[in-house]
């Protein structure tokens, strides 16, 4: 979530890298790229996935420190979890600067709908837990794109 208060212009230079990268995620042109990872510019990357849905009850949230999350749907369905991350109740795996992430867990939450053509910014204060079926016992097969974003 994005919270902007009076001095905005000290983020100008992340909100122009959003700002690309959503042009280039709505261009359509990652889309049609095969499971992968891409580098893109200003130290910006892409992951093109693919995979079936899961039960949300056997997923983890994830975090990341270094860079913000653009989850983007180019096909199927599914549903994202999302909480701050001071609100994980346990983390299972600490944070691996490698990899940039951490798992943990959460008191249930609210699930929210992600179709193609939906994105969301993940900024690193944001855990999420994505992959969750798009319904409650309904699998589904998912194409998506994680743009990454440095937040340096």
């Amino acid at each position: 979530m994005l919270y902007i208060d009076s001095d905005f212009t000290k983020n100008a230079a992340l909100f122009g890298k959003i700002s690309k990268a959503l042009t280039y995620l709505y261009s359509g042109e990652p889309g049609v790229k095969p499971v992968g990872r891409y580098d893109f510019e200003d130290g910006m990357f892409y992951l093109v996935q693919e995979y079936e849905t899961k039960d949300p009850a056997g997923l983890p949230y994830e975090a990341h420190r270094n860079f913000i999350d653009i989850q983007f749907v180019v096909s199927g369905e599914e549903r994202i979890g999302v909480t701050p991350i001071g609100c994980l109740s346990e983390i299972t795996a600490e944070y691996n600067p490698e990899k940039d992430v951490l798992f943990g867990t959460a008191p249930e939450g609210k699930l929210l709908p992600m179709k193609a053509g939906s994105a969301f910014v993940l900024l690193p204060e944001d855990a999420h837990l994505p992959q969750a079926d798009p319904a409650d016992g309904v699998k589904g097969h998912v194409k998506k794109i994680v743009f990454k974003v440095p937040v340096a």
